[in-house]
């Protein structure tokens, strides 16, 4: 008969144990990601907010309704526009969450949360997520509008984290 370990043992942390672990490092994480933004970032609850964006890189000025629940509205000219602008709003609302996906895609998320993510990482660099998107783009296989919006979406994003 096998005896039970003790609860002072060594043994590892059970799952549970981890994915409370990693998630209270997400919300301090987060704490420390938005902490710098400004309270004119986001509108008051119950307030509808029209602003325009006049940032280097676009044609023509994009107008951004956030009605009251604070979800953005945009209105551009041309879709590179729209695209540059929902970059800018997406780095402005959800940059931690891109910062997340990002390094889950790339398989990287072992290096803020240990060896609880290191068989996922593990995963995703087998089935090569990042190294198809690179050579999906280095081989110029997308489409012209596709290339311009992705283009124009990441200098949105570049513009608000400048």
């Amino acid at each position: 008969m096998k005896k039970r370990p003790s609860a002072t043992s060594n043994r590892p942390p059970a799952r549970g144990q981890l994915a409370i672990s990693a998630a209270a490092c997400l919300v301090v994480l987060a704490g420390i990601t938005i902490s710098p933004l400004k309270a004119q970032d986001f509108p008051a609850p119950g307030q509808a907010v029209r602003t325009t964006l006049a940032l280097a890189g676009l044609k023509a000025p994009v107008g951004v309704y956030r009605d009251t629940l604070g979800i953005p509205h945009i209105y551009a000219g041309s879709p590179e526009d729209a695209y540059f602008a929902l970059g800018y709003l997406h780095a402005t609302d959800r940059l931690f969450e891109m910062e997340m996906f990002r390094r889950r895609a790339s398989g990287t998320l072992a290096e803020l949360f240990g060896k609880a993510s290191l068989d996922d990482d593990i995963f995703v660099r087998q089935i090569g997520i990042r190294r198809s998107s690179e050579a999906a783009w280095k081989s110029h296989r997308l489409d012209g509008r596709i290339r311009s919006g992705l283009e124009a979406y990441c200098a949105g994003v570049n513009a608000r984290l400048a």
